[in-house]
């Protein structure tokens, strides 16, 4: 019997309980467009995409430790730089990475939007996200001008990567 194993898309030598800087990509299952389109690079929510939009704005009332950066909903997928203030010290050795605030926090946007858009359409999330500690200002430099950027080059044959990695 063969086991499929996920790719870890962690940083090693990173601490995930510090505070600081994270970049997030939250995709659809699939890559389905349901929060919009593009035209002339320029994004177009749909319903789905001002309801993403909202929730998105309201995790700081629901993290206080949570301050919302730049970020940019597309069609099929969400960029986001939220910084974390303060370390937690208290997460238990035992399932640490379910008791991390970035997976707590996109776990509960994840299942906001989902329970809302469910009531209307079949809605799924691709399996986890990814997330990256930011470790410098050049770092974060970088992924501001990669999440404003992103309209302009959605869809593109090569889209530029992110440079610097």
């Amino acid at each position: 019997m063969r086991s499929c194993q996920r790719k870890n898309n962690r940083c090693l030598n990173f601490n995930y309980d510090s505070g600081g800087f994270y970049f997030l990509t939250i995709c659809m299952k699939n890559r389905r467009n349901f929060f919009g389109t593009i035209e002339n690079g320029q994004i177009y929510l749909t319903d789905f995409g001002i309801l993403a939009n909202e929730l998105w704005n309201e995790i700081p009332k629901h993290y206080p430790n949570v301050i919302l950066d730049d970020y940019v909903i597309m069609p099929d997928h969400i960029h986001a730089i939220v910084f974390i203030v303060g370390d937690r010290h208290a997460c238990p050795q035992v399932n640490r990475r379910q008791n991390q605030i970035i997976p707590i926090i996109v776990g509960s946007f994840k299942s906001a939007i989902s329970k809302n858009i469910n009531k209307i359409f079949c809605f799924e999330w691709q399996k986890s996200f990814f997330d990256r500690g930011i470790r410098n200002e050049k770092e974060y430099l970088i992924y501001k001008k990669y999440i404003k950027d992103n309209p302009v080059n959605y869809g593109k044959k090569n889209p530029p990567k992110i440079e610097g990695f």
